[in-house]
């Protein structure tokens, strides 16, 4: 907060962090919001050879992110069960990395769901392009968010989007329009 107030010039990523920094006395004057932006290959690919090339197929359901508790990346996990009985191929595939992870395959363990949800870990742009050109829907169930990087990158490769309407995400996602909060 100290080094902002003495700063010329605050640049921020959205007005959600833009109203977290005027909390701290920075004058709005003084703050200015530049949005981030993404570079994601859009492939030139079916679902079903994206489906082919990553070794899952199904319904996929698809999330990303650093696997950390305010992703809610175990919540979407404990839900599969109920997804699964309104639709047997839903299958989520998670892309990331982070110190939740042994917990997170203990719980798909616990459940049952080694053959429903994957977490296949960090993937490169290339990769992860591949991984959203498989996919059905993304969905980012976060507690917190500044501008999520991820919502983004998901939309750069035409995949619909579900979030939790938290920071930036409000500001990206217009409710029945480009997808849902």
């Amino acid at each position: 907060a100290w080094t902002c107030r003495q700063a010329n010039r605050v640049i921020v990523p959205s007005q959600y962090l833009a109203g977290i920094v005027t909390g701290w006395g920075v004058s709005a004057d003084s703050i200015q919001v530049i949005y981030n932006g993404v570079d994601m290959p859009r492939l030139d690919i079916s679902k079903e050879d994206a489906r082919r090339k990553i070794g899952i197929s199904g319904n996929i359901l698809i999330s990303s992110g650093r696997l950390v508790p305010w992703k809610g990346f175990r919540m979407l996990i404990k839900l599969m069960p109920q997804l699964l009985q309104v639709n047997q191929f839903f299958r989520l595939v998670i892309v990331g990395d982070g110190p939740d992870a042994a917990m997170l395959k203990a719980v798909i363990r616990t459940l049952g769901l080694e053959r429903k949800v994957f977490l296949v870990g960090r993937k490169n742009r290339e990769e992860l392009a591949l991984h959203l050109a498989a996919a059905d829907i993304f969905i980012l169930n976060t507690g917190y968010e500044g501008f999520s990087h991820q919502v983004l990158e998901a939309m750069a490769a035409g995949v619909p989007v579900i979030t939790t309407p938290v920071g930036g995400n409000r500001e990206v996602v217009l409710q029945g329009q480009n997808g849902f909060l």
